[in-house]
């Protein structure tokens, strides 16, 4: 809408200092223009453009007027200077404080200052789901829009709630509070065995017994053998002499043919 008026407006201004334009500079067309304003049509058409002319600078007037008159922050004069509160903030914090209700689906919160009346107006739009007492419903919103707003602050006394219920929807199944299910614990589990089930399955002894303490365990690359295995004692002249080791047997060696 403001777009369109100030398109109209500027229009206007743009045909009407065309028009002078071309009178000031051929005195003829002037007396054409004169002339044709004297008859009925040009006092029609002359009457329109001038209630044009008024009323695009009004309405932009009035939109000034009422975007100053709801100011979206809040000033504080102190000692030390001033503070202003932005009221997006305070929105967001009532919009939550409505919205965890369960009998409040969605919410829309908007908060103003009037500086003429020096009072703040919030205004919300709500959509309830369906509950069989809706005016106490809304009454119950409206106060704790109001508790919320003191909360948050509390040197504000002059509020204004006005709260605006937008529809009432059913309430499906998928969106009621269900009673969420029993988990059993580790500690009230059962074991298997003790309750004399019958496992899928059948142990099997796969492991080897440790060897003694004090004997040196065999290396990575002869742990990934699964043959025989047998103690070596080692001679007091080789390294780490008179030790015990598992070792694997050697591999067969295979006589080379000249």
């Amino acid at each position: 809408m403001r777009a369109a008026l100030n398109f109209v407006l500027y229009f206007l201004a743009f045909v009407s200092g065309g028009l002078a334009s071309a009178a000031y500079w051929e005195p003829a067309f002037a007396t054409v223009l004169s002339d044709y304003l004297k008859t009925t049509n040009g006092q029609m058409v002359g009457l329109s453009v001038a209630v044009l002319f008024v009323f695009c600078p009004f309405a932009a007037v009035l939109r000034w007027y009422q975007v100053w008159r709801r100011s979206r922050e809040i000033s504080y004069t102190t000692e030390t200077g001033r503070i202003s509160v932005n009221l997006i903030a305070v929105e967001e914090a009532l919009t939550r404080a409505i919205e965890g209700e369960p009998d409040v689906k969605k919410a829309t919160v908007r908060v103003f200052e009037d500086r003429v009346k020096r009072s703040i107006i919030i205004e919300a739009v709500v959509t309830l789901w369906e509950v069989a007492n809706v005016t106490e419903r809304n009454r119950f919103c409206q106060r704790l829009l109001r508790r919320r707003f003191a909360e948050l602050m509390p040197e504000q006394t002059v509020v204004q709630v006005n709260l605006n219920v937008h529809r009432l929807n059913q309430r499906r199944a998928d969106d009621r509070q269900a009673r969420p299910p029993v988990v059993e614990t580790a500690a009230e589990a059962t074991p298997a065995i003790g309750s004399g089930l019958t496992l899928g399955y059948e142990p099997k002894e796969t492991y080897r017994p440790s060897p003694p303490l004090g004997v040196e365990l065999a290396t990575t690359e002869e742990d990934l053998y699964v043959g025989p295995t047998y103690p070596v004692v080692r001679d007091e002249d080789d390294e780490g002499g008179g030790t015990q080791a598992w070792t694997r047997p050697a591999p067969g060696k295979h006589k080379r043919t000249t």
